[in-house]
């Protein structure tokens, strides 16, 4: 009898939780497209200026690791590198590298100013052009590359 009643308790349970997973993954960010559980970036806001100082916090754009950057130049993957956005401004970055792993070079970069946070699994990035940046701490000194905020 009670082994009946934990046997029945288990199952219960795995039906319970199996129907919260179920209806969580329903959910879906309105920016991501019903193939993808990456945002997409695309029209005229992506350039490569490099903003000298984030309008919020401490004037530092905090930078926060969001996945994988896909980066498409004119509609051609260009490259595949890390997603970046700053916790306070909500300005998005493509990397062609991490700048932790590689002493401070990006890579190829590009940014795209925005209102509303992306998926933490990264973006399409579709930019008419990038620039490459070689020594973070002199050419970004704006912005501080982070895992966590």
């Amino acid at each position: 009898m009670k082994k009946t009643r934990i046997l029945v308790s288990l199952v219960i349970l795995m039906v319970l939780f199996g129907s919260i997973s179920a209806s969580a993954s329903t959910f879906k960010d309105i920016s991501v497209t019903s193939d993808s559980k990456l945002t997409i970036l695309k029209g005229d806001s992506g350039n490569t200026k490099i903003q000298a100082a984030c309008l919020y916090g401490n004037g530092v754009c905090q930078a926060v690791a969001h996945g994988t950057a896909y980066v498409y130049i004119n509609g051609i993957l260009e490259y595949e590198g890390s997603a970046w956005q700053c916790a306070n401004c909500l300005t998005v970055y493509g990397t062609e590298f991490d700048p932790n792993d590689t002493g401070g070079n990006a890579g190829k970069f590009v940014s795209w100013p925005l209102n509303y946070e992306i998926s933490w699994y990264g973006a399409y990035i579709y930019a008419s052009s990038y620039t490459t940046i070689s020594d973070v701490s002199t050419q970004l000194p704006g912005i501080s590359f982070i895992y966590t905020y």
